[in-house]
Parts: structure tokens; sequence; C-alpha cells
């Protein structure tokens, strides 16, 4: 913590947290209202499938908790504290545990959330490569070692003493502790990396099966559209988000986490809701599905053009 942070450093900081979590949360809103539409006609108007609640799971889990995390943010902090306390200053040790119990549940917050996205964004992947056993231990391993090299990582993470003192409970970070934060957000951006690499590899191995064409519509095209635009916005989120933790102050670190996952809750929503729009069985739906659509799709093509 350099000792040039003052007061209004820290407040400034606050503020721009506040304000790029309404950010986040107008994104949220306004993605909800105009998709609305499409949810009522597409997945509450149609036969309730696993698929369909997963939506629901991802799509209002996200809603009222970033609902939650808004009241927590912006609740008023009576009095002062400071990370520094010693056991007789029984006021600073209140309102730090108080400032640590509302720093905790916004972490659990991001966390829940993530873990959601990243679980459906497996299952699609699963789904994609007919359920293989081999490519679902893959993704799942692939997790275990990146929880556990993140979990690693913020074992070492230790809070940085700041002699000031200043209202809000926006934690501020050492440069050691906010790359130890980091970890977890750079192992989602290679787990991310890796889902969006066994998409490819699946579109590439069966190109010759049938096309990728637009004007077809199908699974194929409707996978390999909004997993690229799904991976290009989250990636640039998530680096940016990484790049706070390395180069902003000591409040900034991490300041885009909850715009990253409020981006991600919303690409996954909209991902979902285009799958539903082709089949019912959404998130779920298969490649030999896809294909046999493709095939029958072709072959009313080709009977509609012998009739003319």
């Amino acid at each position: 913590m350099p000792d040039s942070f003052t007061n209004l450093d820290a407040a400034q900081e606050s503020l721009i947290i506040n304000f790029l979590h309404i950010a986040a949360l107008s994104i949220l809103f306004y993605d909800y209202l105009i998709t609305s539409g499409d949810e009522v006609e597409y997945v509450w108007r149609r036969l309730k499938t696993k698929s369909t609640y997963l939506f629901f799971l991802n799509r209002y889990f996200a809603f009222f908790s970033n609902i939650a995390e808004s009241v927590l943010i912006f609740k008023n902090v009576e009095s002062e504290r400071s990370i520094v306390f010693s056991p007789e200053e029984g006021r600073d040790l209140i309102n730090t545990c108080r400032c640590k119990l509302f720093t905790h549940s916004l972490e659990i917050i991001i966390v829940c959330n993530q873990a959601i996205v990243c679980v459906l964004l497996s299952l699609r992947v699963y789904a994609l490569y007919d359920r293989s056993y081999w490519v679902a231990w893959f993704i799942v391993g692939s997790a275990v070692v990146l929880i556990g090299i993140s979990s690693w990582s913020l074992s070492g993470r230790e809070d940085a003493p700041v002699a000031q003192q200043f209202s809000g409970c926006h934690d501020p970070l050492s440069h050691l502790s906010a790359i130890h934060q980091a970890a977890p957000w750079e192992a989602l951006l290679v787990f991310d990396l890796i889902l969006f690499v066994l998409t490819m590899v699946k579109t590439w191995r069966d190109r010759n099966e049938y096309p990728i064409a637009p004007t077809s519509v199908s699974l194929r095209y409707i996978v390999v559209r909004d997993g690229a635009i799904y991976f290009i916005i989250m990636g640039i989120a998530n680096l940016t988000n990484i790049l706070t933790f390395y180069l902003c102050g000591p409040i900034l670190r991490g300041a885009l986490s909850t715009f990253a996952s409020v981006i991600s809750n919303t690409m996954m929503s909209r991902l979902m809701l285009n799958l539903h729009k082709t089949a019912n069985s959404g998130i779920y739906y298969t490649s030999r599905e896809s294909q046999f659509n493709f095939r029958w799709t072709q072959a009313k093509s080709e009977v509609g053009i012998r009739d003319c």
C-alpha cells in the first residue's frame, strides 16, 4: 500500500466501483427486458426440460443475486473502519468484521454465478461431443486442476495493513495480494479457452458432415457463432478485469469482477436462448440430433425444388 494513498483516493476509487456496478446492473436488466419476449415464446410456452430449468437457474440467480449485491454495496456504513486494529479497539473490530462479512458475501455471489456459467458451458460442450465420457473427464480434470491452482494461490493472499481510515467496505489490496487474487480469474479465462478450443475442434472434425451456413440455421452454426461471440466478449471482459489487479490502485484492483460476472451470465443466457429457438432440448442438443435435422431440412428443400 503506497504511503501517498489518502482518504480522498479511497473515496474516489470507491465511487468508481459503485459506478461500475451500476453499469453492470444496467446491462443485466436491459438484456432481461429486450429478451423477455423471446424467453416467454421459446422457454415458458414450451415443454419444460432439464435445459429449461438450467436456463432459469442461470437467468434468475444472476438477476436476484445482483439485486442483493446492490443492496450490500450501496448500504451505508455508519462508522469508519480500518483494516489495522487490535483486540482493544472494539469499535474497529466490529466494523472490520462487518466489512469482512460484506466482502465475503460479494465473493460468494460472484463465485456462484461463475460456477453456474462454467457448468452450463461444460454441459454444452459435453452434449456437442454426443456425451462422450472422455470429454467429460477431460473437462472435469481441467476444472479440478484450475480450481486447485486458484485455491493454492488464494491461500497465500494476505491483506496489506492500511494506516488510513476511510468510509466504506471496499477492501484495498496490496500488489502481492492482488496477484494472488487474480489467479481465479486467470484460471477462468483458461477454462473458457479450453471449452472454446474443444468446440472449434469438434466443428472442424465434422466440417464434411454438413456445411456451416447461416441460411440453414443449424445447431452447428449457432454453436460456432455464439461460442465465438461469447469467448471474444468474455475474453475481453476477463482480461480487462485481470489487468485491474496489476495496474490499478489498491481499491480498484478487481473492480471489474462484478461487471465480468454479469457479462458472463448475460452471454450464457443469450447462448441458451438461441439454442432453445432451435430445439426444445436446448443445451443438451447433441451433434447427432443436429446432423439429423440438417439432413431432414435438406431433404425437404430438395423435395420442394422438385415440386416446382
